[in-house]
């Protein structure tokens, strides 16, 4: 009779101490994005210092990288929707304070229009950080003629540092200096 009850006891134990997730699975949770990770990975992300910053992992919201920013406002210029461009900066702009889509809006309308910005590095300075890049417009307007905007752009967030709030943590206009350069016909 004690030989059937060690069996019995033992599988017992084994069955006390089996794991519900099969031996090759990983259990599966959602990072702050709400896209499946592995449970290991979200906690890595959780007290990651590089969440956020363009150094983040691979899940951070492409709207939250400065490159990114240019792109989707570069999109909105080249389809003439100035105002929801103007809308991607995250800033009221200056009273006095001329906008590069302003500028590129006075000479138009647009057949082919034409925007790229320098590469650039992220800098740092007293808790903000800066990317600066020089903006190339080419563009043809509606009656043919040919024009060249150039200029220096520069985004801001804050780092991320205790009382930030969200819309200072994402990039934004700062400043910039969009001017007419070439112009051929009669633009200027």
């Amino acid at each position: 009779m004690k030989y059937v009850i060690y069996p019995a006891l033992a599988l017992a134990l084994a069955a006390c101490g089996a794991d519900n997730n099969p031996p090759n699975e990983t259990a599966q949770v959602e990072d702050t994005y709400g896209n499946p990770v592995a449970e290991s990975e979200a906690i890595i992300a959780e007290n990651d210092p590089l969440e956020g910053s363009e150094l983040a992992p691979a899940a951070t919201p492409d709207h939250i990288l400065p490159q990114a920013l240019l792109d989707e406002w570069a999109g909105y210029v080249k389809a003439g929707d100035y105002e929801l461009a103007s809308s991607v900066w995250g800033r009221d702009a200056e009273d006095d304070e001329r906008m590069p889509e302003d500028v590129i809006a006075a000479r138009g309308p647009y057949k082919a229009i034409d925007i790229d910005f320098d590469d650039s590095e992220i800098e740092g300075a007293a808790g903000s950080e800066y990317f600066e890049t020089t903006m190339v417009v080419t563009a043809t307007t509606e009656d043919g003629n040919d024009i060249r905007f150039e200029g220096p752009i520069t985004l801001k967030r804050v780092s991320d540092v205790p009382g930030a709030i969200e819309a200072e943590l994402r990039w934004h206009y700062d400043r910039g200096s969009l001017a007419l350069t070439e112009a051929t016909g009669n633009t200027l």
